[in-house]
């Protein structure tokens, strides 16, 4: 199972909170941009008639 934090990298706030939750979980979650394709590709998968631009919590097993 891994977890993923998807968020805003356009937003300077958002990026930095997300580095330091990525920190502070010591490996057991990975932030994304949600620009990044791999996030996109979950959220695609998840929510098939789109999503929102805001922050996701992200399990895949």
């Amino acid at each position: 199972m891994h977890r993923y934090l998807l968020f805003d990298s356009h937003c300077s706030k958002c990026t930095d909170i997300a580095r330091a939750i990525e920190k502070e979980a010591q490996g057991k979650l990975e932030a994304l941009t949600l620009h990044d394709e791999q996030a996109r590709t979950m959220l695609d998968a998840a929510y098939p008639n789109g999503w929102e631009h805001a922050p996701y919590l992200v399990t895949v097993s």
